[in-house]
């Protein structure tokens, strides 16, 4: 059965109802119809012609009617239990995406929220793929390393040159990526002294990014 109400369903349960509506009334204009003929012949019974069948006052219309009007209303009440059902599976699927929105509302907040602290940090920070490739820098890692930063988005952080900033920061990035390790060594860049810290990032205990940090010491 499908979550959501369709519009055959609809258009199904719309008939039906008309349909009942429509039999409803022809069953009140016999019964008024029976009524008049009983009363007519109360007052002036009149002997049916020799060999005629015995009127019967337009009861058997009624019976056929009340029969089909009976067999109508029992398939309109299973199509109305089914939109019942269909619509109780609607309320729990609207329900569970207000539930998923105000997670995904939550999740933005944070990202946001770290996107802000993380382009503000006066540290320079820069963020590596698994691939070893710059996905990340903020406003810090512009001055550090200039404007070059923005052309080096999506390369190999090899184009970085860090061995200009020390010599032994590359095998430090390459251990991160190989042992999940984090270093923190001082390093002198343009005459200026940093605390260099490079450590990984895990998902299901693997690594998937490693981040290096220059904050001025």
């Amino acid at each position: 059965m499908d979550d959501t109400l369709d519009s055959e369903d609809s258009r199904i349960i719309s008939r039906f109802s008309t349909e009942n509506e429509r039999l409803q009334k022809r069953v009140k204009e016999l019964e008024a119809l029976l009524t008049r003929r009983e009363e007519q012949a109360a007052t002036r019974p009149v002997a049916p012609p020799p060999g005629a069948k015995p009127a019967d006052g337009g009861n058997t219309e009624v019976t056929k009617v009340m029969q089909l009007l009976k067999m109508k209303d029992k398939t309109l009440a299973a199509y109305a239990q089914e939109l019942e059902e269909k619509t109780e599976k609607l309320e729990e699927v609207v329900s569970e995406l207000k539930e998923k929105n105000e997670e995904l509302t939550n999740w933005l907040a944070a990202v946001q929220l770290y996107r802000e602290v993380f382009e503000h940090d006066p540290s320079a920070m820069i963020g590596l793929d698994s691939e070893g490739r710059i996905v990340n820098f903020n406003k810090a890692a512009v001055a550090m390393f200039g404007e070059r930063m923005h052309i080096l988005m999506l390369e190999e952080y090899g184009k970085l040159e860090l061995d200009k900033v020390d010599p032994s920061l590359p095998a430090r990035v390459q251990h991160a990526f190989q042992e999940a390790k984090v270093s923190d060594e001082p390093v002198t860049y343009e005459g200026v002294n940093y605390r260099s810290v490079v450590y990984s990032l895990l998902a299901e205990e693997a690594v998937r990014a490693v981040m290096l940090r220059f904050a001025k010491a």
